[in-house]
């Protein structure tokens, strides 16, 4: 049995006419006859009879029919979702970012492919970088956007998208908003605010600290920015952020930044897929979305 014979058995039982059948399927009739032989070779048994011109399921056939009509229909209902699927009007998205990477770069680029595609579900998993890394690699998303120092793996795609870079953050009035250069010796005697250990930015900051043989005195550790600005606000401490995060804060002065200048605290936020990864036609255009948004300029 095939799908072709199956399609010509449900099409006799709705149409009685081998004529019918052969114009539907576009087809010559010999070609509906000799498939409705081998049908009934495979099956083993009379499937078909004809009486005035039209012809009729036996027993067998009817019973087979039963089957065929929901091969026929879930087939249809197959070719149905994968054409919505080539036409990208369906379809699912699984995109990994970092948290400064989601925050404060995704979120817009995000609100307008919904617009655009409104019948695709997009899933934006959030971690740690390292952890959006490994993921990817298990297949486990489509592609990421993160923020590091540096994407070396082979398994990976990488392409940056935009430069971002960790400077010190702290409140208006604290006595170190004022000054237009900080030393290490000014750092070393506050009080500091940081990202978990496992973060990306966190990793870069510890580095910084072990070249430059600096010993930040770090007394609160929070998993968000967010939070962290909220700390600072409150007069908790300074903290090492990234710039692109900070921007809205710079611009209406409610926090202070200042840049440290190391190159051991600048990164990029990429883009990033595995090598080997099929992409559907819907996350190609993501992808491509993406790329375009940023300015591909690097650190």
């Amino acid at each position: 049995m095939n799908l072709q014979q199956l399609k010509i058995l449900v099409l006799i039982e709705e149409h009685k006419q081998v004529t019918a059948v052969a114009n539907m399927l576009e087809i010559k009739q010999p070609t509906v006859t000799f498939h409705m032989k081998k049908l009934e070779e495979s099956a083993g048994v009379p499937l078909f009879h004809q009486h005035h011109r039209k012809v009729f399921l036996t027993d067998a056939g009817r019973k087979l029919y039963d089957y065929a009509k929901r091969i026929v229909i879930w087939l249809e209902e197959a070719e149905g979702q994968m054409y919505e699927y080539r036409e990208m009007n369906k379809g699912r998205v699984l995109i990994g970012a970092s948290n400064t990477a989601a925050t404060y770069f995704l979120m817009d680029g995000i609100g307008v492919l919904h617009k655009k595609f409104p019948n695709v579900h997009i899933s934006l998993e959030v971690e740690n970088t390292p952890l959006i890394l490994k993921k990817l690699k298990n297949y486990a998303l489509d592609f990421a956007i993160v923020a590091a120092h540096g994407i070396s793996d082979p398994e990976y795609m990488a392409f940056p998208l935009m430069k971002d870079e960790l400077g010190v953050v702290m409140n208006a009035d604290h006595p170190l908003a004022e000054l237009d250069e900080l030393s290490v010796e000014m750092l070393q005697d506050q009080k500091w605010i940081l990202r978990e250990k496992d973060s990306s930015s966190r990793r870069m900051i510890d580095r910084w600290q072990s070249e430059m043989k600096v010993e930040l005195d770090v007394k609160l550790e929070l998993g968000s920015t967010e939070a962290i600005k909220k700390a600072i606000q409150s007069n908790l401490g300074l903290s090492i952020l990234s710039k692109l995060s900070m921007l809205s804060e710079i611009k209406s002065n409610r926090l202070i930044y200042k840049e440290i200048g190391s190159p051991l605290l600048k990164r990029n936020i990429f883009l990033v897929h595995h090598r080997d990864a099929q992409k559907t036609p819907m996350v190609k255009q993501f992808v491509d979305y993406f790329r375009e948004r940023g300015d591909g300029a690097t650190v």
